[in-house]
């Protein structure tokens, strides 16, 4: 029988000087059993960790894991009743154990962590001599593993405890930056692809939108850890007859182990895609759902890091995909939105321009294509109810559909005001029209003309915020006309002003929105540094000037553009 020794000095693991309850259990086991060391272990899938010890120094040396070959606690899981060796030289299986050849184990007896029924580790009692161990060693044995078992149920809990709030952390954070988020669909579901595996913790996930039938579906997104790394460019969309389609015919979420998923019914493995699809390893999928029931999509997660899915993560994947619902739901109203604000934003400008007897014509617009942000810019040319002509360029502050609706009014309203004696009259009335009719704080820069031809041909101007019109003469510089004023939408009580100019046959006049400015030189530029580098031009045909005027308008090095702009160019015959 192996003789009781002197508590030693326990240094397992890095162990503060107060053990540990592992460690404590350990010592209880050792003096209670007179045996010299015992030691707490919970195995995993390639190695063993030794979570408490007493008298193991030669067992641990500094490590907290062990290969499952260098122990013998791994042997006695699949035991019901205490295992026990009075004498390892009667045990072949044992006698080549590494650690009993390297510790000379001789005696050894220990009894499994049973948690929820299954074998979570074991409480071993060691001795360098044969011996016997009673029924009360054994009586004892069990008890402290009883105890163990206890103390990793309740560090379990406390571990998934700790799991589940961070877990709902990221999720909250994950919720707020999806409901923010401001980017385009596809973004938006990388995004929540991305951050659904992330808190999860799985190496697959994949998302996709309903499309035609309620069980098809278009994947937009997927997002694989390195392990799946030669399946990340696999892109093969689904038929609508996989076991994914009963997610968004029953709008439920559903979780399987990989036993669970290849023995359902509707389970038909990949079809023709067997050898190209990356292999699944268990499943949990949830429906984004729109506030009317109705399922936009589906994402589904595959190959947990470790175990299987938990009710915990389908729980947390149903939190993140109403969330995702609602965002979807909001990126469709926003697409829908953009849809209509392009087709507003294309109407703003006419189709060609109207025939002036005795004008040459010329006009150009570039406005942002779909996936950019629509804006507020236009110009018009119009006929008034007097024979004059009336000439608009405008620019609305801001993007976005609700710059390009107030575009509209801006175009509507001036229109509307066409038999107003003079521009300035209109634009005032176009100043209480956008006061009364918004509260948005968006403002427009217009310069508002009416051409009157005849034998003597005038250009009357206003300008409320905006650049003034270009006058290119024959052999003279270049210059603006019109004086500034204030924007109109901003404050009440505007007074523009008129400013009439004299036109003569040659005369080039250029309307322009005013980044053309911004982009010439820089934020130093001004509308006399445009004019006076125009005025070589004066004479040119106008598809040149105008060709000259876009180069500047879509300058790389812009700020505060993306290259928008719109051009009228007059000449007078």
């Amino acid at each position: 029988m192996g003789a009781l020794v002197e508590e030693p000095d326990v240094r397992v693991l890095g162990a503060p000087a107060h053990p540990r309850p592992f460690d404590r259990i350990a010592r209880i086991a050792a003096i209670a059993l007179r045996a010299p060391m015992a030691v707490v272990t919970l195995p995993g899938d390639d190695e063993q960790q030794l979570v408490g010890a007493y008298g193991a120094e030669e067992l641990v040396d500094g490590h907290a894991t062990l290969p499952l070959a260098h122990g013998l606690c791994p042997i006695s899981l699949t035991a019901s009743e205490p295992f026990v060796v009075e004498d390892i030289v009667d045990e072949p299986i044992l006698r080549d154990n590494v650690s009993a050849r390297t510790l000379g184990l001789v005696a050894y007896a220990a009894a499994a962590l049973l948690v929820d029924g299954r074998p979570a580790g074991m409480l071993c009692a060691i001795d360098r001599v044969a011996r016997p161990w009673s029924q009360r060693d054994r009586a004892l044995l069990t008890d402290l593993a009883a105890s163990a078992a206890a103390e990793v149920s309740a560090q379990g809990m406390s571990a998934r405890l700790e799991r589940q709030a961070i877990q709902l952390r990221e999720l909250a954070a994950a919720s707020q930056e999806i409901l923010r988020s401001d980017v385009s669909l596809q973004d938006l579901m990388s995004e929540i692809t991305r951050r659904s595996r992330a808190i999860i913790g799985a190496h697959q996930g994949v998302a996709s939108l309903t499309i035609g039938s309620l069980t098809t579906q278009w994947i937009t997104a997927v997002d694989l850890s390195d392990r799946y790394a030669a399946w990340r460019t696999y892109q093969v969309h689904p038929d609508g007859s996989g076991i994914y389609a009963m997610v968004p015919e029953t709008r439920r979420p559903i979780r399987m182990t990989q036993a669970e998923l290849v023995a359902h019914p509707r389970w038909r493995g990949f079809g023709a895609e067997v050898k190209h699809h990356p292999p699944m390893r268990g499943w949990l999928a949830a429906p984004f759902l729109g506030r009317d029931g109705k399922c936009l999509g589906l994402i589904q997660l595959s190959d947990k890091y470790e175990g299987d899915f938990t009710a915990e993560d389908e729980a947390a994947l149903v939190q993140l995909a109403n969330v995702a619902g609602c965002a979807i739901e909001e990126a469709y109203l926003a697409a829908e939105r953009d849809h209509i604000a392009y087709a507003l934003q294309a109407s703003l400008v006419p189709d060609k321009l109207p025939h002036i007897r005795g004008i040459e014509a010329v006009a150009r617009c570039e406005v942002p294509r779909s996936g950019q942000l629509p804006v507020g810019q236009f110009y018009d040319v119009c006929e008034t109810p007097d024979g004059s002509w009336a000439v608009t360029v405008a620019d609305v502050s801001g993007t976005g559909p609700q710059t390009t609706a107030v575009a509209g009014l801006v175009r509507s309203t001036l229109r509307g005001l066409l038999d107003e004696p003079s521009p300035a009259a209109a634009l005032t009335r176009l100043n209480a029209t956008m006061l009364r009719e918004r509260d948005d704080l968006r403002f427009a820069t217009v310069v508002h003309t009416r051409l009157r031809m005849g034998r003597r041909p005038r250009l009357v101007v206003s300008c409320a915020g905006h650049t003034p019109p270009i006058l290119l003469r024959p052999g003279e510089d270049g210059r603006p006309v019109g004086r500034g004023g204030q924007v109109v939408g901003a404050i009440p009580g505007m007074a523009p002003v008129d400013v009439d100019v004299d036109l003569l046959p040659g005369d080039t006049l250029l309307f322009y929105t005013s980044g053309v400015v911004e982009a010439w030189r820089g934020d130093r530029s001004t509308v006399v540094d445009l004019a006076g580098s125009l005025g070589s031009l004066s004479t040119a045909p106008l598809a040149t000037i105008a060709d000259a005027v876009e180069r500047v308008a879509r300058n790389p090095a812009r700020q505060g553009g993306e290259g928008d702009f719109a051009i009228v160019i007059l000449r007078v015959a």
